[in-house]
């Protein structure tokens, strides 16, 4: 009640920040060997049922799973047919810890992908207090003030949250493979950098286009799910991260 009271009678602003990694739906993590670890704030059972939503979400058909008191395993496909194993170990009453492996050596923007989608389940499935939504109700209702959503230095760039390593940048499109294929040309064209070459499967593609001062930019797309598609994009032969991320904001645009 006095948490109702509050939120009508506040006045000021409501301030989300969000860096970098909660952008993209994961927020802080591990990446070791080819393994994502992280941090459940959500007891054991209700991590076990996020998993399965997650993975019914992306289309990975499940096809191993064991779980006992402590310790529980899940092995999924994705569309490219690639082995998704996670793994919960439960650490407290409330906490679970998470351990996601994709193939043979791992791939971290699916596997950030993928733990982003067990956390939004996860925080579906949590118990709401009817006093919270009251006072947020009331909060929205009466106060006077401003909502303020402040994202990263990525997002403000028009990039979103990737990741670049060795001159690579790679990041996770939610958009279909053919949409995505569509948009890196519309991208391409709209820079004034003309197609050199380009490839294209049912699950990967290639194109590769030169810059005005000659640069070869490569832009490979791999089908993730029916919905969500990687892009690596590599400038040159040891890469340029802010050309690569301006391709990838203008191939965002384009969706």
């Amino acid at each position: 009640l006095g948490l109702s009271c509050f939120l009508a009678l506040t006045s000021g602003c409501l301030l989300v920040a969000a860096g970098a990694g909660a952008a993209a739906g994961a927020g802080a993590y591990a990446y070791v060997r080819g393994e994502l670890k992280a941090t459940l704030d959500a007891p054991f059972d209700r991590a076990w049922r996020a998993c399965h939503a997650a993975l019914k979400e992306l289309n990975f058909p499940v096809t191993k799973q064991e779980k006992d008191a402590l310790e529980a395993v899940v092995v999924a496909r994705t569309a490219a047919d690639k082995k998704v194993s996670i793994k919960l170990i439960k650490l407290t009453n409330n906490a679970t810890e998470v351990r996601i492996r994709v193939g043979t050596f791992g791939d971290e923007a699916l596997s950030q992908h993928i733990l982003g989608k067990i956390k939004a389940r996860a925080a579906d499935m949590k118990p709401c207090s009817w006093l919270v939504v009251l006072g947020l109700s009331c909060f929205l209702a009466l106060t006077s003030g401003c909502l303020l959503v402040a994202a990263g230095a990525g997002a403000a760039a028009g990039a979103g949250a990737y990741a670049y390593v060795r001159g690579e940048l790679k990041a996770t499109l939610d958009a279909p493979f053919d949409r995505a294929w569509r948009a890196c040309h519309a991208a391409l064209k709209e820079l004034n950098f003309p197609v050199t070459r380009e490839e294209k499967e049912p699950l990967e593609a290639v194109v590769v286009a030169r810059t005005a001062a000659d640069k070869k930019v490569s832009i490979k797309l791999v089908k993730l799910t029916n919905n969500a598609t990687e892009v690596r994009i590599r400038v040159g032969t040891f890469g340029d991260e802010a050309l690569s991320q301006h391709i990838l904001g203008k191939i965002k645009a384009r969706l």
